[in-house]
């Protein structure tokens, strides 16, 4: 089986970043739950066997590895923002389950990390967490790190059967923190 991940060794070059819903969703993405693309293999559009559609992707660069999620505390635990507000074209706000997976550089291994509902928004004041409970949520999975040529999924599903996704609507909105390092050579 090939590696997808390792357990995360105290903090050494490691580097809070960001990624803003345009790293990944980049075209707009028709939601169909009957169809039979899958997800797994990188196909935008395809459904994963929770019924989650793939929006779009990031690829962990060569010598580089990917944790989702900040490192908090002396305790190391693994704390940050997700939050993903999706619009179909007509404006409309797009009310369902949004998730995070890592996948292998041949995509062999596949593992969900978290999922959040959208439901839960008020857009008056889209980052203050009183408001925004979802925000407080945040990110809380285990410290793993995705390594080079690996990929980091951001998967929708949506509360109807059919809905698309649209892309470059200007309500659109998210953020997922991440934490980056460059591959430690052991020898």
């Amino acid at each position: 089986m090939e590696k997808l991940y390792k357990w995360s060794n105290p903090r050494k070059n490691e580097t809070p970043r960001t990624w803003i819903l345009s790293d990944f969703l980049t075209k707009d993405v028709l939601y169909d739950k009957t169809t039979k693309t899958h997800a797994r293999n990188g196909s935008i559009g395809g459904i994963d066997a929770e019924g989650f559609t793939l929006l779009g992707e990031v690829q962990v660069s060569g010598s580089m590895q990917v944790m989702v999620g900040l490192r908090s505390g002396i305790d190391g635990s693994i704390r940050g923002k997700f939050y993903v507000k999706l619009h179909k074209a007509d404006d409309t706000h797009l009310h369902g389950h949004v998730k995070i997976a890592i996948a292998s550089a041949s995509r062999e291994t596949y593992r969900p990390l978290l999922a959040r509902s959208t439901r839960a928004w008020n857009d008056s004041d889209p980052t203050n967490t009183k408001i925004n409970p979802s925000l407080t949520a945040g990110i809380d999975v285990p410290a793993i790190w995705v390594t080079e040529d690996g990929y980091i999924q951001l998967l929708f599903k949506p509360e109807t059967d059919s809905v698309t996704v649209d892309y470059d609507n200007t309500n659109n909105d998210g953020w997922i923190d991440y934490t980056e390092k460059t591959m430690e050579k052991r020898g």
